[in-house]
């Protein structure tokens, strides 16, 4: 389990479940966002735990070249298994990556996660066209900030003041 997991604490996001179909299908899912957007969460929560995750912001992996990838999953091969799913974070790091996904793609679930300029910018819209699904990730939405917060409305919560004034409130500190 990455480090990052570890440490933070997991919020169901809203666009979870559009991801898991994108996932499913023989398509890359390329997570796109701004930084700390949660896209990395994202993508190891798709997996459920069972995948090969590569994070090319690793100041260790700055030599890694686009013909160390067959490594890459030979090593993974042969300390744990065959991976079901790869994720590739920050993959724009790589020159090259878009060949290496390209093929993947044919045989596993890939996830690619990346700044949106960078990511799309460049070889993929050449070797990845009609081949990925692009999920747009934002920073939390007012409504996964409030989950996060642990705040629970009532049904009708619109119709009681205590309610209308903690949400204010709740908005107040989403906003600032």
């Amino acid at each position: 389990m990455p480090e990052f997991i570890k440490r933070e604490r997991i919020i169901q996001r809203d666009a979870e479940e559009n991801a898991k179909s994108a996932i499913a299908s023989p398509n890359v899912l390329a997570i796109l966002g701004v930084r700390r957007s949660g896209k990395s969460v994202l993508s190891w929560n798709l997996t459920g735990g069972n995948a090969l995750y590569v994070n090319f912001f690793d100041e260790r992996l700055s030599a890694f070249r686009s013909d160390d990838f067959e490594r890459l999953l030979n090593a993974a091969r042969e300390l744990w298994r065959e991976p079901e799913i790869v994720v590739l974070d920050e993959v724009q790091e790589v020159k090259g990556w878009e060949r290496f996904v390209s093929r993947l793609r044919l045989n596993k679930r890939v996830v690619v996660t990346g700044s949106s300029s960078r990511l799309l910018s460049g070889e993929m819209a050449t070797y990845l066209t009609g081949r990925h699904v692009d999920l747009t990730l934002f920073p939390f939405s007012f409504r996964e900030f409030l989950r996060f917060k642990g705040v629970e409305l009532s049904e009708s919560w619109e119709y009681s003041d205590r309610e209308v004034s903690q949400m204010k409130r709740e908005l107040e500190g989403y906003l600032g």
